[in-house]
């Protein structure tokens, strides 16, 4: 089995993952921008942050997992931030990600860096803002990372995660992929790759959700939360990858995003969400340290080994 690493190089190359993820359809990506703005498809996560903020700038943040670099380029432009800091554990990532920061003329406000999301290092005290996009769910040492990221933080800052908490990679179980295997299974044949909906399990990944459904969890331990968005995923990322859209019509997005909404709307988890929480500080914080190493070794007690995040 390859190592995340290996992984993530192969992905950044071949943009194969771009390409068949479920936000690659627009009508998709509309219901996602206004599920978090609450306002318009057309607003897109960032503008909706921006907005929130008043248009205030800040002055040095970070991001965890910056993958092709184009998070940090659109704070840099949207003057979110003044200067970023940026780590990835794909070295792959971080060539390209450096190249297109150095090609947009803003290279001298983005440092990348390589470092191990499970045993990063942060120095206190050092950054306003906190990102992780799609990052976390390959962490297997989220309390430990927790702490980080709360000692990073300066007085006041904010922690602003994208992130998937649906399933973790072994929580996936024939009750908890019923509906969504129903409604595929009722789709023309000729419209499925597959015959049945497999469990969305990133086999060639062991880093892939390894911890999914406890990042919210854990993340609460050392932050108070501010603001939560959901934005579903809960039937659009299983089906839409999973359709062959060189034969089935375009309307049958609009149809999958009615599903969708029917599901959430009847009480279904969503497996997506954007989070700004707050850190904990003074008392409160040291208390959440304290707690993050006690959950830390009941998790690795349970077999939860940090090893295997990316």
């Amino acid at each position: 089995m390859a190592k995340p690493t290996e992984f993530w190089d192969q992905q950044i190359v071949s943009r194969e993952r771009h390409e068949q993820g479920w936000l690659a359809r627009l009508p998709v990506r509309l219901y996602v921008n206004e599920s978090i703005s609450r306002q318009q498809p057309s607003l897109w996560p960032i503008d909706w942050l921006r907005q929130r903020r008043g248009n205030k700038v800040w002055r040095r943040g970070l991001s965890i997992g910056c993958g092709d670099g184009s998070l940090e380029r659109a704070l840099i432009k949207t003057n979110l931030s003044e200067r970023l800091d940026a780590l990835d554990g794909s070295m792959g990532s971080l060539a390209t990600a450096t190249r297109a920061a150095r090609e947009e003329g803003l290279a001298d406000r983005i440092h990348y860096f390589a470092a191990d999301f499970n045993t990063l290092h942060l120095p206190r005290s050092t950054y306003d803002v906190v990102f992780c996009n799609q990052s976390l769910h390959h962490v297997a040492a989220l309390e430990y990372l927790m702490v980080q990221i709360r000692r990073a933080l300066t007085e006041g800052g904010t922690l602003y995660i994208d992130e998937y908490i649906g399933p973790s990679r072994d929580a996936w179980s024939e009750q908890r992929i019923a509906a969504q295997r129903a409604i595929y299974a009722s789709l023309p044949r000729e419209w499925r790759l597959t015959e049945e909906l497999a469990y969305p399990v990133e086999e060639a990944d062991p880093s892939e959700a390894v911890r999914s459904e406890e990042i919210l969890r854990v993340l609460q331990t050392s932050f108070d939360v501010e603001e939560r968005r959901d934005y579903g995923g809960t039937l659009l990322a299983l089906l839409v990858p999973m359709i062959d859209w060189t034969r089935a019509p375009e309307t049958l997005v609009d149809d999958l995003i009615a599903r969708e909404r029917e599901m959430l709307a009847a009480g279904a988890e969503s497996y997506y969400t954007i989070v700004l929480g707050r850190p904990r500080s003074g008392l409160r914080g040291l208390i959440s340290d304290w707690r993050q190493r006690l959950d830390a070794l009941m998790s690795e007690a349970q077999g939860v080994s940090y090893r295997r995040g990316g």
